[in-house]
């Protein structure tokens, strides 16, 4: 793809000298949804953790807007512009909705620009402004997925990885969390989209990489794949 913000040219990664990605290379075009699909364990969340530089790459590189980042911190990565919201949320349970959403803006050093962007945030999900003053650990878990992509979204990155967001939620939960993707979409956010089921996926999406042991083995846009049953009965039970 042109114009891409982000490239990965056969990236390796693991842990504990166990091999975990093998050779991965893809391209993120500014303003598309890209989504990561295939099985548990096959290395979805490595993909994404290697990228924000919580796990280092062995081989290969990484390139945001340009810039290497196999040798950034986690820290730089995020000063760079990618916001990295995990899977399981990964909140300060028993801080506020608020005092939560600003700790995605700990780079941003004006009160009042950290002000303007809770603002937006309240606008973008406004059942956290109506929980603000909440201790996360109270909050049901769709509302903790909400405020984990907004304080993902507090740091105004131009690229956001987002982890199985629909992960353990009840469906009707699931429908918001992808109104939310969709309007993040609309507003012409990029965003690299890790899922196992492919169903909400294909909604958002506008490019598809499919993953397995590790290795890329099949890209191209949703509705090339939708067609493919046998690939993705075999490799995502769908």
């Amino acid at each position: 793809m042109s114009d891409s913000l982000l490239d990965l040219e056969a990236v390796s990664a693991g842990y504990a000298g166990r091999p975990v990605l093998r050779e991965i290379s893809l391209s993120v075009q500014s303003g598309l949804v890209v989504v990561i699909l295939g099985p548990n364990g096959h290395g979805k969340t490595t993909l994404l953790r290697c990228i924000s530089g919580l796990v280092k790459s062995t081989d290969g590189v990484i390139r945001f807007d340009g810039k290497t980042l196999n040798r950034n911190s986690p820290e730089q990565i995020v000063n760079l512009g990618i916001a990295h919201v995990p899977q399981g949320d990964l909140l300060f349970p028993e801080m506020s909705v608020r005092d939560n959403l600003l700790m995605g803006a700990y780079l941003c050093a004006n009160a009042e620009d950290r002000q303007d962007r809770l603002e937006e945030i309240y606008v973008l999900l406004p059942k956290l402004k109506e929980r603000w003053e909440q201790m996360a650990n109270s909050l049901s878990g769709g509302e903790r997925r909400m405020l984990a992509i907004g304080r993902g979204l507090m740091t105004q990155g131009r690229l956001m990885l987002l982890d199985e967001p629909s992960l353990g939620l009840a469906p009707v939960m699931i429908d918001q969390i992808y109104s939310v993707i969709n309007n993040l979409k609309a507003q012409g956010k990029t965003i690299v989209l890790v899922e196992e089921h492919p169903k909400r996926a294909f909604e958002v999406a506008d490019f598809v990489y499919l993953l397995e042991d590790g290795r890329i083995i099949w890209q191209g846009k949703p509705e090339e794949m939708t067609g493919r049953k046998e690939m993705l009965g075999a490799y995502l039970g769908g």
